[in-house]
């Protein structure tokens, strides 16, 4: 960490991303670029925000080709008709059969890992885009994290009569969910922040809280909601999300007592791309047993 923090003060950032590239590495990007922001104010502009060759690297090759997504296409005009066709998707998706994870209570088939290792790849790859085409999208030797894409697509060729196109796609869009990462750290962070603010928490069990109150609250949080951007580029399965969000917090604090095994023990945060925290051990016990 002193390294690059040294790097990141000289002249360097002027020429070259290569700074951010081993800061994102170290896990702690999330806090260097808040301390920046504290050292030298917030970012302004006057033009619209729009996205940088930094997604292009999730896009996949097909027949030698790339093939932008909804999530790396950068050119607005471009991304709206993609997602013209593909909405109103992620309610549709709640009918989906289950995938095994609850029930086997593991990564029984190593999807969640191999998710972690892509963002991995591209959070550290996307400082520095041209570096894709060296590694996973190299037409000679492919180094990069598993091809989740390619998996599917042999599935199709060994079970032509149970993968068509139509499961393909159903299969690739599992691990695509950003429910697989992005809604396990919302969780995360509630429970962790409930369990350390027991009066907080006990409040949240009670029901102390009539529907005017409720609403005024609920409003006051939307008003500051960004979590899922905004506008053209607001995620396309927040409503998935918020409903696994709302019903996983009200079904563990309904019917579960919960506590931290060491409440004065802090988790750690791995800022690569996505904020991930691990260290939240926890005793739980279903009420009435």
């Amino acid at each position: 960490m002193p390294r690059v923090a040294l790097i990141t003060q000289g002249t360097i950032c002027n020429i070259s991303t290569l700074w951010r590239f081993f800061l994102v590495r170290t896990g702690n990007y999330h806090r260097h670029i808040k301390d920046l922001h504290d050292k030298y104010g917030p970012v302004s502009t006057d033009e619209a925000w729009r996205k940088t060759e930094f997604y292009h690297n999730n896009s996949i090759v097909v027949s030698r080709k790339i093939v932008y997504n909804i999530f790396s296409m950068t050119d607005p005009a471009g991304h709206a008709r993609m997602q013209k066709p593909i909405a109103n998707w992620s309610i549709a998706l709640l009918a989906e059969r289950p995938n095994g994870y609850m029930t086997k209570g593991s990564d029984f088939d190593s999807t969640i890992a191999n998710l972690d290792k892509t963002i991995n790849y591209f959070s550290a790859v996307g400082q520095m885009p041209f570096l894709d085409f060296l590694f996973e999208k190299n037409p000679i030797m492919r180094i990069g994290p598993p091809n989740l894409n390619s998996h599917f697509i042999g599935a199709k060729a060994a079970y032509p009569d149970v993968v068509d196109d139509n499961a393909i796609m159903g299969y690739i869009m599992i691990p695509l969910l950003a429910s697989a990462n992005t809604t396990t750290i919302t969780i995360h962070a509630v429970f962790y922040f409930l369990l350390r603010n027991p009066a907080t928490y006990r409040k949240l069990k009670g029901a102390d809280e009539n529907e005017s109150a409720y609403q005024n609250r609920l409003r006051a949080m939307k008003a500051v909601e960004l979590a899922f951007g905004a506008g053209a580029r607001i995620c396309t399965g927040w409503h998935l999300a918020l409903v696994e969000v709302y019903k996983m917090t009200a079904t563990l604090v309904s019917r579960f007592d919960i506590e931290l095994v060491d409440p004065a023990r802090e988790w750690t945060v791995a800022g690569i791309w996505f904020a991930r925290q691990t260290g939240i051990l926890c005793h739980l016990q279903r009420r009435g047993r």
